[in-house]
């Protein structure tokens, strides 16, 4: 299994902005009275599959990438249904169990577009580049685009 180094690089951006968000989540529960063992758990639970879930989805695009056109798509559905399903899994343990803060539990999950957006905002994320304009027969630059 060969992970691609931009898949790595944005699983660990990922990572660092879902452990602040919980610790931030967290800090709030804390304010707000209501800090227990519990949500600590349930935190480091939604966290945990916050990250694998980004991983998981950026592999499967990585390897898609490798693939014809429909073993691309099949992959893409076959991952997407199974990520699901372990989101469902998650959840459901997370409010049934009650060493777990349901509500700890499930924030996370909303977290890696958080960070995604964030990065977006602060140009931290790796976009393309804008290509040098073309440049006219005269010598000036087509602003035409």
């Amino acid at each position: 299994m060969s992970v691609n180094p931009v898949v790595k690089k944005e699983t660990i951006r990922i990572a660092i902005g879902c452990t602040a968000l919980s610790a931030v989540m967290v800090v709030i529960f804390a304010l707000c009275g209501h800090f227990d063992w519990p949500v600590l758990w349930g935190a480091l639970l939604g966290t945990a599959y916050a990250i694998v879930n980004f991983f998981l989805m950026a592999y499967t695009m990585q390897k898609s990438a490798e693939s014809t056109h429909t073993q691309a798509k099949t992959k893409i559905q076959v991952s997407y249904t199974l990520r699901t399903l372990l989101m469902l899994a998650v959840g459901v343990m997370g409010m049934v169990l009650p060493c777990f803060n349901w509500l700890a539990v499930l924030l996370p999950f909303i977290f890696p577009s958080i960070t995604i957006y964030i990065m977006h905002i602060l140009k931290i994320a790796d976009l393309p580049k804008k290509q040098d304009a073309p440049v006219e027969e005269d010598g000036r630059e087509n602003t035409n685009q």
